[in-house]
């Protein structure tokens, strides 16, 4: 999912509109993962802001993930998943990535890495592992493979598999 579908944004409240849900200096939070969109399963289920496609995760699969939530008390696991803790409310507009670089520079992800680099990053190590790419697109929650394809960085794993197969192939040729 990409980071606003994950940590929500901030968007205006139109004139005339209510201020309600969760208000910031005038801005109303949307669109994050909150606590109704994981199902007793432990499956994450949510619209994509960009298409509207529905992303499914399971998060029984996300060991990391399923320790973190445990933590958290049955009555507490309301409203927004990702909040800054320091705040007590989601992140506030460019807050999140200040605290994701601290994190980033404490466990030496070099500078020029982003946190939004880690779509891309999922997408890469998927075809690496060899993944298909249409069950990587769906995960993506992407329309077209062609979208998919764009986001792989050069995956090791394309050109290892083409360079077997070249192997394969000049055994076969040359009689070994």
């Amino acid at each position: 999912m990409r980071q606003k579908d994950v940590i929500g944004e901030w968007e205006p409240i139109p004139t005339g509109e209510a201020a309600s849900g969760i208000v910031l200096n005038g801005r109303r939070w949307v669109n994050g993962l909150t606590w109704s969109d994981i199902a007793t399963d432990l499956v994450v289920r949510k619209a994509t802001t960009k298409t509207g496609a529905f992303a499914a995760h399971d998060l029984k699969l996300c060991p990391l993930v399923v320790a973190l939530l445990d933590k958290v008390p049955g009555d507490r696991r309301v409203g927004p998943l990702i909040l800054d803790e320091t705040a007590g409310r989601p992140f506030a507009e460019s807050a999140y990535g200040r605290e994701w670089r601290i994190v980033a520079k404490a466990a030496g992800v070099p500078d020029h890495v982003w946190n939004m680099d880690a779509r891309a990053g999922a997408i890469t190590e998927a075809e690496d592992a060899g993944a298909d790419l249409d069950h990587i697109r769906s995960a993506a929650a992407h329309a077209q493979t062609s979208t998919t394809q764009r986001y792989s960085r050069g995956a090791v794993g394309k050109s290892r598999a083409v360079a077997n197969l070249r192997v394969a192939h000049r055994a076969v040729k040359n009689g070994a």
